[in-house]
């Protein structure tokens, strides 16, 4: 029905957001404690919110080589809401009063990472697959023109670069 796929999506987008939080941990320096990117620092404190929340709709399972996400879809629209809205709420008030060292201090807090999250972005770096590259691939008509042959690359640095080389080789690089 309709509100079940409603229901799953909603469900899979706050995953996702939560998942973002965990993953934007990549970002975070321990040695110097400083984010390296603002969005991933902004979606771990959405990811923090939703664990402080007074009634939390989320659970992080950590094991050395694993780590679980449980999501309880059926509170999203009650308690995560509740807990994203007073999120909101209280750095809209920060900034509506002009209150820079309590807002700053609110947000600090809520993005400050301590050795729990530390050891879990150990296993996030440990877990971490190498970057994907996507290449583009040539096709050509064969010799005699009754047939199109495809021509792949490697999925490597190299291979992003040779399909340019390869199709502009009479232009003097």
């Amino acid at each position: 029905t309709l509100f079940r796929s409603q229901f799953g999506t909603v469900h899979v987008l706050w995953l996702h957001m939560v998942r973002a939080g965990l993953v934007g941990l990549e970002m975070y320096t321990p040695e110097t404690k400083q984010w390296r990117q603002a969005h991933m620092r902004a979606r771990f404190c959405i990811l923090q919110t939703l664990l402080r929340g007074e009634n939390s709709i989320l659970k992080i399972d950590h094991t050395e080589n694993s780590l679980e996400i449980s999501l309880d879809a059926d509170r999203i629209q009650t308690d995560g809401l509740k807990a994203i809205g007073d999120l909101i709420k209280h750095l809209n008030i920060y900034k509506a009063m002009g209150d820079v060292a309590g807002g700053t201090k609110y947000f600090e807090d809520l993005t400050a990472v301590d050795d729990k999250f530390v050891k879990i972005r150990e296993t996030i770096m440990k877990l971490r697959k190498p970057r994907r590259q996507f290449v583009q691939h040539h096709t050509r008509l064969n010799a005699d023109g009754s047939d199109v042959e495809l021509f792949k690359f490697e999925a490597s640095a190299e291979g992003v670069v040779e399909p340019f080389v390869t199709r502009h080789k009479d232009i003097a690089l």
